[in-house]
């Protein structure tokens, strides 16, 4: 990204192509080109999924967290939601009820989050 002009760094089509470049390189090499995306597209919720799952594959979960620390609230986007809450269970699958309660603690966060925005698309189109 380094290399293209101003006008050039918004191209979509490039970024989508790096993006695609850095899901096949370790993560540690991938790690500043997501970076470098995600300041110039900071709600392109594709970029922050391939991002989170480059550190789901490598099971970074302290990373994962962060990530989705930084994208959930600013992302409202289902697959990227669905993304989360992947995570959460793979994380609270071996923790028996406990697990259980975190999970459907995450799923009500999701619904409420996303919910109210698509309450408001409906309310807001009527």
């Amino acid at each position: 990204m380094e290399k293209t002009s101003g006008a050039d760094k918004y191209n979509v089509e490039t970024a989508e192509i790096l993006a695609n470049e850095a899901q096949s390189l370790p993560v540690t090499e991938a790690t500043p080109i997501f970076e470098q995306l995600l300041l110039l597209f900071p709600t392109a919720a594709k970029f922050w999924r391939q991002y989170v799952e480059a550190h789901m594959v490598v099971n970074n979960d302290d990373a994962v967290k962060q990530i989705f620390s930084r994208c959930l609230l600013n992302c409202l986007q289902i697959p990227l939601w669905r993304c989360y809450i992947r995570f959460i269970r793979k994380v609270n699958d071996r923790k028996g009820i406990e697990g259980q309660e975190e999970t459907r603690k995450a799923f009500d966060f999701m619904l409420n989050y996303v919910g109210k925005l698509f309450s408001f698309f409906l309310f807001a189109w009527s």
